[in-house]
């Protein structure tokens, strides 16, 4: 019996519907499609936001008497489930609004972009374990899908791929660094005041402003951040 990694491509009907129910599933047919397919990429970072906007509202201290209203939704999810992929995330939407509305004040701080990528590279970890080697057309032909032209060879780049980030589409890189994978991301129109660090029990990273966003670097600790920041940002040019 084949393995999911070696499971046939999905369609993209198949792909919505399952994005629909659970915008965070992290199946490798269908982060496959994902990196292929743009529509279906921009059709997963849209249902991310609205996820993520429904759990930053409901994860927060309600005012008085807004707790009973929140259990009674929980109690509700089993049948929104029920009803279909399109009404879930309709339903969805609309809580978010009223919640969003009703909260204002009471929301904690939005995650920062850093937060952003770490849980991104966590989510998406088996991309760490790839070794495709690819050539350098193969790498150009997704950063041109972001604004991004390859001028110079990135080295050992073992996956690439499109992303759904918080804006926009992003371009997922992993390439070999001197302690094991680094993780790449350009983030078109992520842009940031000042660089942000990661930091966790295994990663090790920088999020850096530039002109088009931002550009995370993350790898373990002890990798050379500096001279991987520098040779990435001086391989790849950007359209204005």
């Amino acid at each position: 019996m084949p393995s999911n990694d070696q499971r046939p491509d999905i369609n993209c009907t198949e792909v919505r519907r399952r994005i629909l129910i659970d915008p965070f599933d992290s199946d490798p047919a269908l982060l496959r499609h994902r990196e292929r397919c743009a529509e279906c990429a921009r059709w997963a970072m849209d249902a991310l936001g609205f996820e993520r906007q429904l759990r930053q509202t409901v994860a927060v201290a309600p005012p008085r008497g807004l707790g009973r209203r929140i259990a009674a939704e929980h109690q509700r999810r089993a049948w929104r489930r029920r009803m279909g992929a399109g009404a879930r995330l309709l339903l969805s939407l609309g809580l978010a609004g009223w919640l969003g509305y009703g909260l204002r004040g009471w929301n904690e701080p939005a995650p920062t972009l850093a937060d952003v990528v770490r849980e991104h590279i966590e989510r998406e970890a088996p991309h760490l374990r790839e070794h495709a080697h690819l050539s350098d057309a193969q790498v150009a032909a997704v950063l041109r899908q972001v604004g991004g032209d390859l001028m110079a060879s990135l080295g050992q780049v073992d996956f690439a791929g499109l992303c759904p980030m918080r804006r926009a589409l992003g371009a997922h890189l992993v390439i070999a660094g001197s302690r094991g994978p680094v993780t790449v991301l350009f983030m078109p129109g992520e842009h940031l005041q000042t660089a942000q660090q990661i930091r966790s029990d295994h990663l090790r990273g920088r999020v850096v402003p530039t002109r088009y966003g931002s550009l995370a670097v993350v790898g373990v600790p002890g990798e050379r951040l500096d001279s991987l920041i520098e040779r990435v940002e001086g391989s790849v040019s950007w359209r204005s």
